[in-house]
C-alpha cells in the first residue's frame, strides 16, 4: 500500500495510540455528562459520533491490510471476512463490508508492483474525514457492487460525486432513496441492449429461525414476471377459506404464507397426483420415541434444524416411513434399529442426529452438506470409523481440520465433540462448541 501521507511507528507506538483512544473513551465514560446543558451535548455527541466514524475507518484500513496479505489463507481461514468475524466477534455482514469498503477507497498493489489509486477517492476522503458513518458506507458499496457494468466511468464519478455529499448531510433512509433513484435512472439511460436483465439480479434469501415463534424470515425482490406469478398464486389461493359459517379470521399475509407453502408442497410432489406427478420428497425428522406412540402433542426436529409443530408432525406421520433412531436421556443415539441401509449410512444418521450439522463453532451447514470426519484420522492415526471417533464437518472446515490449524478432541464427560482453536484466535485455545444449531425436542408438550 501507499506510503504517503502516513506515520511511521512501530508495533509499540501503533498499539500505544490505540490504548490511547480506548483509554480516552473509558474516561469519557465516566464524565458526569448529567451536568452538560443541550447544547454541550451537542457538541459532545457531534465530536464523539465524528471519532466513532475514524474508528470504523481505521477498522477498515487494517481489513485492508490482512487482504493485502493474504492473512486469511495462512490461517485456513476462507476469506478476510471470515476471518475478521472469528477473531473479532463480528457478525459476517459487518467484516464483510470491511472488506469490500477497502477495497474501494484504498490504493491496490498491482501485479507488476505498481498501484492502483482507490476506485472510489470521493469516498476514501469523506471516510477518512470521519464525515460518513459505516451505515453511509455500505448503501454506497452496495450501490456500486450492484450497478450494471455498462454505466461508463463519466457516470460513475458522477454518482460518487452526488451520493457521497448527500451522505455528509443526510441520514442513511435517505442516502439508499437518493442511490437507488440515481443508479436506476442511470440504467434507464443505457442503450436497451446494456441494460441489466432484471432476471439476473432477482434474489431471495432464507434467514436464521426465531426459536421463540417458530418462524424463519426470508427478504428478496423478483422480477415483473415472477411476482406476477406470485400475485396470480395469492389471487387464486390466498383468499379467505370460511368452514360454512365460521368465518376465516386468518389476516390476508397469513393467507398467503399458507398460499405459498401450499404451492411449494404441491411442486414437490408431497400431494397426491394422479396423473404422474412426482414423487414425494423424504424430510427426515426426529421425535421422542413415546410421543410417536402416543402421537399426541408430537414435537419433531427436522433434519435441517426446524422443530415442527404437533400439528404437522401428526399429518408426517400418516403416510411416513419410520425408520427410528433409538437415544438415551441425554439425546446421545445408542442403537440404529432395524433399519435396512449399510453401515456408512447408518453410522452418517447418528452422526446426523447427535451433530444435527456441521459440528464446527459457529456453523449452521446441515448434515446433508457434511463430511464424517475422523477425529483421529484414518490412515495416519488408524482411527475406527465409528461413532466416537467421528464428527460431521462441512467441506469446508473439513479441509480446515485437515490443515490441523484446529483440533477436535472427543469430550469423555459427555462424549461430544470439542474443538480446539488455534492460537492466533485463542492464545489460551480453550475449547469450542458449535451453538448454531437447536437442540432435539425433549418433551411432547404441543
Amino acid at each position: 500500500m501507499s506510503e504517503e501521507g502516513v506515520i511511521a511507528c512501530d508495533l509499540d507506538q501503533v498499539v500505544h495510540l490505540v490504548d490511547s483512544v480506548a483509554d480516552a473513551l473509558a474516561r469519557l465514560g465516566r464524565v458526569a455528562i448529567w451536568k452538560l446543558a443541550p447544547e454541550g451535548l451537542d457538541e459532545v455527541s457531534r465530536r464523539l459520533e465524528t471519532a466513532t466514524r475514524l474508528g470504523w475507518a481505521a477498522q477498515v484500513n487494517l481489513a485492508g491490510e490482512y487482504e493485502a496479505q493474504h492473512v486469511a489463507k495462512t490461517r485456513g481461514c476462507s476469506s478476510t471476512a471470515a476471518m475478521l468475524a472469528k477473531q473479532l466477534g463480528i457478525g459476517p455482514g459487518e467484516a464483510w463490508l470491511r472488506v469490500r469498503t477497502a477495497g474501494q477507497v484504498l490504493p491496490q498493489d498491482l501485479p507488476d508492483g505498481g498501484e492502483a489509486p482507490p476506485q472510489l477517492p470521493l469516498l476514501a476522503q469523506a471516510l477518512a474525514a470521519g464525515e460518513i458513518s459505516s451505515e453511509h458506507c455500505r448503501i454506497i458499496e452496495r450501490s456500486f457492487r450492484g450497478m450494471a457494468a455498462e454505466v461508463t466511468p463519466e457516470a460513475r464519478a458522477g454518482f460518487e460525486k452526488s451520493v457521497v455529499e448527500h451522505a455528509k448531510v443526510a441520514d442513511p433512509t435517505s442516502l439508499d432513496t437518493l442511490a437507488t433513484n440515481l443508479r436506476n435512472r442511470l440504467e434507464q439511460e443505457l442503450e436497451p441492449k446494456d441494460r441489466p436483465d432484471p432476471k439476473d439480479r432477482a434474489e431471495l434469501t432464507v434467514g436464521r429461525r426465531d426459536h421463540a415463534t417458530g418462524l424463519t424470515p426470508f427478504h428478496g425482490r423478483l422480477e415483473d414476471y415472477g411476482i406476477e406469478l406470485l400475485t396470480a398464486l395469492f389471487d387464486k389461493h390466498a383468499g379467505p377459506k370460511p368452514a360454512g359459517d365460521i368465518p376465516d379470521l386468518r389476516p390476508a399475509p397469513t393467507r398467503q404464507a399458507h398460499a405459498l407453502t401450499d404451492a411449494l408442497e404441491h411442486l414437490l410432489g408431497c400431494r397426491e397426483d394422479h396423473e404422474g406427478g412426482h414423487g414425494r420428497p423424504t424430510i427426515d425428522f426426529t421425535l421422542d420415541w413415546d410421543v410417536l406412540q402416543q402421537q399426541a402433542g408430537a414435537l419433531a426436529m427436522s433434519g435441517r434444524g426446524r422443530t415442527l409443530s404437533a400439528t404437522e408432525t401428526r399429518r408426517l406421520l400418516c403416510e411416513a416411513e419410520i425408520l427410528p433412531v433409538v437415544m438415551n436421556g441425554d439425546g446421545v443415539p445408542l442403537d440404529l434399529g432395524r433399519s435396512q441401509r449399510t453401515a456408512n449410512r447408518a453410522l452418517r444418521r447418528a452422526l446426523a442426529h447427535r451433530d444435527r450439522g456441521c459440528a464446527f463453532p459457529g456453523c449452521d451447514r446441515p448434515p446433508a452438506w457434511c463430511h464424517a470426519h475422523h477425529i483421529d484420522f484414518w490412515g495416519r492415526d488408524l482411527g475406527p470409523t465409528s461413532l466416537h471417533n467421528g464428527a460431521l464437518l462441512c467441506g469446508f472446515h473439513h479441509q480446515l481440520i485437515h490443515r490441523e490449524a484446529w483440533r477436535i478432541r472427543m469430550n469423555p464427560v459427555d462424549q461430544l465433540p470439542d474443538f480446539i482453536p488455534p492460537a492466533w484466535l485463542d492464545p489460551g485455545q480453550r475449547p469450542r462448541r458449535n451453538t448454531s444449531h437447536p437442540p432435539w425436542p425433549r418433551t411432547g408438550a404441543g
